[in-house]
Order: C-alpha cells, then structure tokens, then sequence
C-alpha cells in the first residue's frame, strides 16, 4: 500500500491604497496593487519515459503520486489538493485629496493618477497513482478551488484631479492544468 497526500490551502490579501491624505505630484500617482501565484521551478534532470527523454525544469504548484506492490494485491492512491482564496485590491480612500491641496503643483499632461489591481494565478497540479500485483488498484485526486475578489476604486469622497487620465482598472488572469 502507498498513500500520497498535497494539500495548498493558500488565503491572501494584497492591498494599495492612499487613506485620508494630501497627495500631489506632477507626474504620475500610481495606486497599484500586485498578486500572483505561479509554479514553482523545479531543477531535476531529464525523466526518460521510454526512448524519449522529457527535459526539466517541469513547474508544479503541487505533485502527488503513490505507488503500492504486494504479492497479491498491490494499492497506491494519492490525492493533490488546492484551494487559494485572494484579495486583491488597490483604492483611493475616502478623505483623500490628490492633486488638489497644494496649487504649486504644476499641472501638464503628463499628470496622471492611475488605480490598478492586478490578479494572475497558473496552477500546475498532478496527481498519480500505481498499483501492482495479482490484483492492482491505483487512484488519484487531483482537485484545485480558485476564488478571487479583485477591485480598484476610487472613494465617492476623494477629491482626485489631474491635467491628464484618471483612471481606475482591474486585470484577473488565470489558468489551471
């Protein structure tokens, strides 16, 4: 008998933000908020899985594999589990004044104030099993739960002002194999 387990239980917060402040610039004020789960790398030398080699590094969040042999009956079972939960935000709060205390700031078009909240997650799970004997059973898991919440706001309460963009936006990206 062989048993493998992986568990990720992964819960993350990411935040930017300017809270109840005098801020001004004449160039660009950017609020930007960053979160990202990817592969590891993994530094192994080549597998040969028959003639063929199979080059390394392969990325993984998580492998499992289990392998069980026995005279009569051999069972191997493995399970890779993944759950992340992220929040991501980046904001101006409410009693923030941007560009807008200090009239010496000099104003072109380059001003700009920019709110930006990023999520990029790649997950890479394997889950494997073998067994062998007179009777073999192998059986393997692999289940993954993703939840995101990415937001960037302005506060209905902020003064924002500049010569050139405001603006506000949100980018989620994702795969799992």
């Amino acid at each position: 008998v062989g048993v493998s387990l992986v568990a990720n239980i992964v819960v993350d917060h990411t935040t930017a933000k300017i809270g109840d402040a005098d801020v001004d610039a004449a160039g660009i004020i950017e609020v930007a908020a960053e979160h990202a789960i990817a592969p590891a790398d993994v530094a192994l030398d080549p597998l040969p899985v028959g003639d063929i080699p199979i080059d390394l590094p392969i990325d993984f969040n998580s492998v499992a594999a289990a392998g069980g042999v026995g005279k009569d009956t051999g069972v191997g079972v493995s399970a890779s589990i993944n759950v992340y939960t992220t929040f991501t935000s980046a904001y101006i709060d409410d009693g923030a004044e941007i560009n807008w205390a200090d009239p010496s700031t000099v104003q072109s078009d380059g001003q700009n104030v920019v709110v930006r909240a990023t999520d990029k997650t790649e997950i890479i799970s394997f889950a494997g099993a073998l067994g062998g004997g007179k009777t073999g059973v192998g059986v393997g898991l692999d289940a993954g739960v993703v939840v995101k919440e990415t937001q960037a706001w302005i506060a209905d309460t902020a003064v924002v002002s500049a010569a050139g963009n405001i603006d506000s936006d949100t980018f989620v990206d994702g795969w799992m194999m």
